[in-house]
């Protein structure tokens, strides 16, 4: 089931892409080409990648690949089909990658660490920094790339790597240079927007047991203050709710897909946390900014939404409600005012903790921003108008920046059942009395 989504009025500030695992030049039955027609005609302003640009190594031509029309270029990957966005000026580059393993190590057993195609990925691209983890601005949003990848040998060889081995000089754990790094950006950046982008993904629903080495790159993103993590690596679209922290992994930009579905279902692992697990399709994230929000979209190639995630700033939630009197039935709007929301504790005497005030829109729709409240604590939502009687939320519920609340869908959903019903366009809507 899609979020809920909130009835954005706001003029769209600026929208880029996110392709991963893309490099393959439509070669070996994939569609790279599918995807990169999807992405540019969205006409993003840029487009960052999550890493695996290049699949089969530069002048490598013993590899074991399903043609001998190999792909062996950045120019055949990424210049052919992201031409647009591609350039060697710094300053006017529009496209921002990540490394991924293959574009450490092609597609055949070598060893990474003298860097025998770093040093291909790094000529190619102009990017700040030293190249392998940089930083940028782009309006309200700071992108931070990190460099999280291990694994002398870049392919999935029974159920684990054979080499574990963490090449990046600077480290991919939390305490490594390149953390230290990171923690700096974010402690001194006044940006808005905090977007975190690397190739290996942080939680995802897999053979937890067989990958270990992933808990290095469990970064206390949230605490450093990140807004979000998008990765790469597995084929694979999931978004991930941890720790008041979305993580989203968008691997299904060309490559072959996972055959997880297919012929391991016994040993695949569902974790609680995972909001949507999708494989049936390529596809993109188009990203939009607004003035309130970030709002991220994951499209099909064949032009289907199957992911919409809206991101807040932090403590901000979501409330709707139709006050009785200013709603308009025949409409369907309501006149927008000021409301203000409580959150009280969850047991007697339901003590107010926090309080915000905020303009609906015309549908209801209120983003409620609150200071003292404090993560996975248990609170009743109150609204109060002036002109209506104080309601309370059917059940408390624990505080995150996800939670949204919608008392319009019945009047059971307030405590008490004191709202009224209303018929609007054969639809049934509770109003705040």
């Amino acid at each position: 089931m899609l979020n809920p989504i909130i009835n954005i009025t706001n003029a769209q500030i600026q929208k880029f892409a996110v392709i991963g695992d893309y490099g393959t030049n439509n070669k070996c039955n994939t569609n790279e080409l599918a995807v990169a027609n999807l992405v540019n005609g969205w006409n993003p302003s840029f487009i960052i990648t999550v890493g695996d640009n290049i699949y089969f190594g530069r002048n490598n031509i013993s590899q074991n690949s399903c043609t001998p029309q190999h792909v062996n270029d950045y120019d055949s990957v990424v210049k052919k089909y992201y031409g647009d966005y591609y350039t060697k000026n710094i300053n006017t580059n529009r496209f921002f990658p990540c490394i991924g393993d293959h574009d450490i190590a092609g597609e055949i057993d070598i060893d990474p660490r003298p860097g025998f195609y770093l040093a291909y990925y790094k000529e190619y691209f102009s990017l700040p920094n030293n190249e392998r983890y940089y930083t940028f601005l782009m309006g309200n949003i700071r992108f931070i790339c990190l460099n999280n990848d291990f694994g002398g040998i870049s392919t999935w060889t029974g159920g684990g790597y054979t080499d574990t081995t963490v090449w990046e000089p600077d480290g991919i754990d939390s305490s490594s240079v390149q953390a230290h790094w990171a923690k700096s950006i974010l402690d001194t950046s006044t940006a808005k927007w905090h977007v975190i982008y690397q190739h290996k993904p942080v939680y995802f629903s897999y053979i937890a047991t067989s990958l270990d080495i992933f808990k290095k790159v469990r970064w206390p993103f949230k605490r450093w203050g990140a807004d979000i993590v998008l990765t790469g690596d597995f084929h694979w679209y999931e978004r991930v709710r941890k720790g008041n922290m979305t993580y989203i992994t968008n691997g299904l930009g060309g490559g072959k897909f996972d055959p997880l579905f297919d012929d391991t279902l016994t040993n695949f692992v569902y974790i609680p946390e995972s909001k949507i697990l999708y494989n049936d399709a390529l596809g993109a994230q188009l990203v939009e900014e607004y003035k309130d929000s970030l709002v991220f979209k994951f499209i099909t190639v064949n032009n289907q939404l199957k992911d919409r995630y809206v991101l807040l700033q932090p403590k901000t939630i979501r409330v709707k409600s139709l006050i009785e009197g200013s709603y308009k039935p025949a409409i369907g709007k309501m006149v927008p005012d000021t409301v203000s929301v409580y959150l009280r504790r969850s047991n007697s005497p339901f003590t107010i903790i926090d309080s915000a005030k905020a303009l609906t829109d015309s549908l209801g729709y209120g983003l409620y921003n609150f200071s003292r409240a404090k993560y996975d604590s248990l609170y009743y939502l109150t609204v109060s108008h002036r002109n209506s009687i104080e309601t309370w939320s059917k059940f408390s519920m624990p505080f995150d920046d996800d939670l949204q609340y919608d008392f319009t869908t019945d009047s059971a959903k307030a405590f008490g059942n004191n709202m009224t019903k209303r018929e609007t366009c054969g639809v049934s809507i509770a109003e705040i009395q």
